[in-house]
């Protein structure tokens, strides 16, 4: 145990003292301040002195100072050495620099904080150049203390702008110092002193606020002096520090003030009780709700958001249905703010209301609340008379209905009366599909249901609600549709076909292409066939995909079928679909085919390299479109260029 005094002596000298290589270092960087090198190279040298200097590389960097290229790179190295010669080596240089090399010592001394310049930067608070003036009260005011202090105000006395604007903020950053330090009673006479009219704004408004600082108990006195005050400065400054006041009492303070100051001070006024958070203002902002002037009643609509309850629904209500933009927009977002209570429910109760602007905006907060409690309520107002309502129930049924709802849906689309009303419906069907898991099987007994009972309106809607489903029973209701008596329910059922999104129907959809004289239909077929292909939750093996394409591609008559067709096989990596691609399939397409040729032989680069070069090779030769020549060389040397050997 008696070796740890020496080991703790070692790290302590091992610490104290500069590593040799940074001794060799200094002493390479300190030659070539004193050597011709370019000014780049010393201002680098400068830099790293910064980090490894000692009181040896001193005097190489004082010399420095007056340089008007170098002095920067010279004061910031000389700012940050803990060394007493760093100090007076920047003290030195005031005697014999000017301008901006006096300006940047007297900074790099600010930044030191170091009384011992107290006494040399006073002096020069009353220099003819304004810059080194003014540097100085900006050193100064860094240092602080009471001697700062003394000599700026005294300086202050004599001084004209620039300088006096410089001194003065000075005084007063030094004032907010003592005030963190506990002296607020020496802060305020300075404060004091500035908060006159013959100050510029900033100024006074600065003052007040320290005197708010500064005044101990009696801040919440000076916070509502300001406010009730006429003096734009006092007022500024008074609403700015209000915020940060704990007094409990302040929210009474302020909301006495609500209902006696003008309409701009009051909406500065629920600005800041919205923000303090005390829900012991509610009435009085309530009450303000129901201002005369608008921006007021704005003010009030949004500040109640965010500290009313269930109760202040009819008043934000009534804002939300109103035909001014900004209190609309108001009364909107604070329904979807309010917080406090059981507002859901206080939202449902209110559906029953009789005016349809009301309900509507009510539904529009319940969906976006989302509010899944109020889907019962949706489904009634969904049944509407009103249009308005009616509509506004359905897209916030869009948002807030789930499978479980199949049932209910399937009743609007049979008491729907138009194709207008149905597709309404059947959009909160898709958006119930496609807010769910592709994983999640849906129970379509009500679809399958519905379509065994209705007439042909609704019969033609649900089979068109049928093409977002997989399942056996919906199958087997597009099969029997596209054999119905009814002309237009065979029509309607084709078409549905076409969007169906169940996989086991392709084989339906490829026949229906293959069938139907109407050119539309067949488009639509075709290109119903090649979108399942690609889907990947049918799971098909890129094989596969290419064999299924191989059927869509012999039957695809219009370029424009041709093009699609490519497209799907062109993300196809497998040889198939490479062979499929290279065939054949007219001039009217070659840039889709060759195009769709270089993406897969690309794509098979790594899995199949013989037969994915070859392709690349072609089109590197005779592709007609510049850019897939050019892609495919680029492929081609990739491919071929080795990778870098590891180190």
């Amino acid at each position: 145990m008696k070796t740890l005094p020496w080991i703790v002596l070692i790290l302590f000298f091992a610490t104290a003292l500069p590593a040799t290589a940074d001794v060799a270092e200094e002493t390479r960087l300190t030659a070539l301040l004193q050597s011709d090198a370019t000014p780049a190279a010393k201002e680098d040298a400068c830099r790293r002195l910064k980090q490894v200097g000692t009181a040896q590389a001193v005097p190489a960097l004082a010399a420095l100072l007056g340089d008007t290229h170098l002095y920067q790179a010279a004061c910031d190295a000389l700012e940050t050495l803990p060394y007493v010669e760093a100090g007076e080596a920047l003290r030195a240089s005031l005697k014999i620099t000017t301008g901006n090399p006096k300006a940047g010592a007297i900074h790099a001394l600010g930044e030191r904080r170091n009384p011992s310049a107290l006494p040399d930067l006073a002096n020069l608070l009353n220099d003819a150049d304004p810059l080194v003036a003014s540097s100085s009260a900006n050193a100064l005011r860094r240092i602080g203390g009471p001697e700062a202090i003394r000599r700026l105000r005294l300086a202050e006395m004599q001084a004209s702008d620039p300088v006096r604007s410089a001194i003065v903020d000075a005084l007063l950053q030094c004032a907010v110092q003592w005030v963190k330090d506990g002296r607020g009673a020496d802060a305020a006479s300075i404060f004091e002193q500035f908060d006159s009219p013959k100050e510029k704004d900033h100024v006074r408004t600065a003052a007040y606020a320290g005197r708010i600082q500064s005044a101990g108990d009696r801040w919440l006195t000076l916070v509502t002096a300001g406010l009730e005050s006429n003096d734009p400065s006092h007022q500024t400054a008074a609403l700015h520090m209000a915020r940060s006041i704990p007094d409990p009492d302040a929210t009474t303070t302020y909301t006495r003030l609500l209902a006696n100051t003008p309409p701009a001070m009051q909406v500065a006024l629920l600005g800041l009780l919205q923000e303090r958070g005390d829900v012991r203002a509610v009435p009085a902002i309530v009450s303000a709700a129901q201002s005369a002037d608008l921006s007021v009643r704005v003010a009030a609509v949004a500040a109640l958001g965010a500290l009313g309850d269930s109760t202040a629904i009819p008043l934000l209500t009534t804002a939300a249905t109103s035909h001014e933009e900004s209190e609309q927009k108001a009364g909107r977002q604070a329904l979807i703010e309010l917080r406090r209570g059981n507002v859901a429910a206080a939202l449902v109760a209110q559906l029953v209301s009789t005016n349809p602007e009301v309900q509507v905006e009510l539904i529009r907060a319940l969906a976006a609340r989302s509010e899944k409690s109020a889907a019962p309520n949706l489904f009634l107002l969904a049944r509407s008379d009103t249009a308005t309502t009616r509509k506004a129930a359905l897209q916030a049924l869009s948002r807030l209905a789930d499978g479980s709802h199949l049932a209910s849906l399937v009743e609007l689309v049979n008491v729907a009366n138009d194709e207008t009303a149905r597709a309404d419906v059947r959009s909160v069907f898709e958006s119930i599909v496609e807010r769910t898991e592709r994983t999640r099987r849906f129970d379509v007994t009500p679809i399958v249901n519905g379509l065994a009972d209705a007439n042909a309106g609704t019969r033609i809607a649900l089979l068109q609600v049928s093409a977002l489903f997989a399942d056996a029973r919906l199958r087997a209701a597009f099969r029997a549709g596209l054999k119905d008596p009814d002309a237009a329910v065979r029509e309607a059922t084709a078409r549905a076909l076409c969007n169906s999104r169940d996989a086991e129907l392709m084989p339906d959809l490829l026949e229906l292409a293959r069938n139907s004289g109407e050119v539309s239909l067949h488009a639509l077929a075709l290109e119903g066939y090649v979108r399942l292909t690609s889907d990947e939750s049918s799971g098909f093996s890129a094989q596969k995909r290419a064999e299924l394409l191989k059927n869509a591609l012999e039957l695809a008559r219009r370029p424009e079928e041709k093009r699609a067709v490519l497209a799907a096989l062109a993300e196809v990596a497998h040889p198939n679909a490479l062979e499929l691609a290279e065939r054949n399939v007219g001039e009217d397409v070659r840039k889709e085919a060759e195009l769709a040729r270089l993406q897969i032989a690309k794509a098979l680069l790594p899995s199949a390299p013989a037969v994915a070069e070859k392709t690349l090779q072609r089109l590197a030769t005779s592709a007609r479109t510049d850019s897939v020549r050019t892609n495919a060389q680029s492929a081609l040397k990739q491919f071929k260029t080795p990778p870098p050997s590891p180190r």
